[in-house]
């Protein structure tokens, strides 16, 4: 099994603190993320878990079991699903932050994964793909 972490990653906004909040809170609409916490003076919102199918999952997830030869992951969560009695599924939470910074705004993202059945669950290393995704649209608003 893979060593797993929250994944934390950090980018700089060249717009104030207050529209970058802002458009951390749209893009979340967008996304069909819901808060579950919000401190706009701290900058800090937090959101609820958001429920992933197996290809989510493959998109943006790393599969958690890896093979003792080749050191790649054992399989896809797609695949898993196919043969499975249980529908895989997952979660990811995230909690952005929006930080003043030299020449803007610093939004930091992190988030935590996991996949699974009723009968069993993993957490999961990102691909970084989502956050990659939450931060340009971010961006593109706030920018």
């Amino acid at each position: 099994m893979a060593a797993v972490s929250p994944n934390v990653v950090e980018y700089e906004l060249n717009a104030g603190i207050d529209t970058t909040f802002d458009a951390v809170l749209r893009v979340a609409q967008a996304l069909n993320l819901n808060v579950e916490s919000m401190d706009r003076p701290a900058g800090l919102i937090r959101f609820a878990p958001a429920t992933l199918s197996a290809q989510q999952l493959d998109t943006f997830c790393y599969y958690p079991l890896i093979h003792p030869t080749t050191n790649q992951e054992w399989d896809t969560f797609t695949n898993w699903n196919a043969r499975s009695s249980m529908a895989v599924t997952g979660e990811v939470t995230y909690t952005a932050l929006v930080t003043r910074a030299d020449k803007g705004s610093t939004l930091t993202l992190r988030s935590t994964w996991a996949a699974g059945t009723a009968e069993e669950s993993y957490m999961c290393n990102s691909r970084g793909v989502s956050e990659d995704d939450f931060a340009s649209r971010v961006k593109a608003i706030a920018e």
